[in-house]
């Protein structure tokens, strides 16, 4: 980082270390190194990437995950939408260049929201106890890596490769169980109801969301001595992924983490107990999660893959993979618009044509970013205000 601050030069604000490295339990070619690189408003990425590939491909090994770039504009207003993200740097990050301290103070933290967002993250890691439904290589590996990194959080400790991954789950599950607990969550009784689709015992209610298949459980210890063998049988080919959890533990991952999906109906429900029919989170927790999500490529997504294209065809895939992005960021955008939640709207100027030079093309895609992200934060901002 201090490499890239000499070529930088004045554009260059400063860089936060975070996460398992800068908490003191970094473990070894399982950890990535989180960092986050700040940058003058209007600073071009285009001498940052020629800046930072010598040292990618010096360092590559030892890093995994390339740096997030945002400018001190975008930053501020990451953290004012990623309130535990905030809390995190504030407590835990570690500026390791710049002079100046660009975290405004945060107030304390929504416990319903971080216990929502633990959900939401464990529900995603129940993916890597059936991994073979999962289509790609890439997403067992991103399964089982996250549910490696939630535990090595809970432990602070390392975890070591030969630990099964229902034994990781299930260890999570009960500091989880005990957070919830904390909460008084009401959970309406199960009724009943016609032959479950699927053979688990004490499950309460399932959904489909996309390609995930989705199972809630009264009791999440069932999984101690249920063959889960059995429930991928059941669900091989019809789905490209499974995720287990508890009714408790899917109504604060939705309502908290995942609002927006469940205001756009993504989750369809199919058995048992209909949770979510009832739950109407605020408007303004939908917008926050569209600019959220907007602003989690900006910030991140776009920035390490195009930081690490090592040429052009690296360049042209990049292009392709985030104007699909973008696509998704208009589609949803019309959707809102349909439900009369927001305006339908979209950037004033389009994106350049095919044959305009590739660090343009970069270029735009950045700019739409931002105004998606700037579109949904005021729009947030609105609602708040009237609500």
């Amino acid at each position: 980082m201090i490499a890239l601050h000499d070529k930088i030069g004045r554009q260059y604000k400063g860089c936060y270390l975070y996460g398992s490295l800068a908490q003191g339990f970094y473990q070894s070619e399982q950890s990535d190194i989180n960092l986050l690189v700040i940058v003058e408003d209007g600073t071009n990425i285009h001498p940052i990437r020629k800046a930072f590939l010598p040292i990618w491909e010096k360092y590559s090994d030892v890093l995994v995950t390339p740096p997030g770039v945002a400018t001190k504009s975008a930053f501020q207003r990451h953290l004012e939408l990623t309130p535990l993200m905030a809390h995190h740097i504030n407590k835990h990050g570690k500026q390791v260049q710049g002079t100046t301290r660009a975290v405004r103070r945060t107030s304390s933290l929504d416990q319903r929201a971080a216990v929502g967002h633990l959900s939401a993250q464990i529900l995603e890691a129940s993916n890597a106890l059936l991994p073979d439904i999962i289509f790609t290589e890439e997403g067992k590996t991103k399964a089982l890596a996250l549910l490696r990194q939630l535990v090595r959080q809970l432990r602070r400790g390392p975890v070591e490769l030969t630990e099964e991954p229902l034994d990781l789950y299930l260890e999570l599950q009960v500091h989880l169980q005990e957070r919830i607990a904390e909460l008084e969550i009401q959970v309406p009784a199960a009724e009943e109801d016609t032959e479950p689709p699927y053979h688990l015992p004490e499950l309460y209610t399932v959904y489909e969301k996309m390609d995930q298949l989705i199972l809630a459980v009264n009791d999440i210890n069932v999984l101690k001595a249920f063959d889960l063998d059995s429930l991928q049988a059941q669900a091989d080919g019809l789905f490209g992924g499974v995720q287990i959890g508890t009714p408790e533990q899917l109504m604060l991952a939705v309502e908290y983490d995942n609002p927006l999906e469940h205001l756009l109906r993504s989750y369809r429900h199919q058995w048992g107990v209909d949770l979510l029919q009832t739950m109407e989170p605020p408007i303004s927790r939908s917008l926050q999660h569209a600019a959220r999500f907007t602003s989690n490529i900006l910030i991140f997504d776009l920035p390490q893959a195009y930081l690490t294209a090592a040429d052009d065809k690296d360049i042209h895939k990049v292009i392709h993979d985030f104007q699909n992005k973008l696509l998704n960021a208009r589609l949803q955008n019309e959707l809102l618009g349909r439900l009369q939640v927001v305006e339908k709207s979209e950037p004033d100027n389009p994106l350049p044509e095919r044959t305009a030079p590739l660090p343009q093309r970069i270029s735009a895609i950045f700019k739409h970013l931002e105004w998606w992200t700037n579109y949904y934060a005021q729009a947030m901002n609105s609602a708040l205000e009237s609500s």
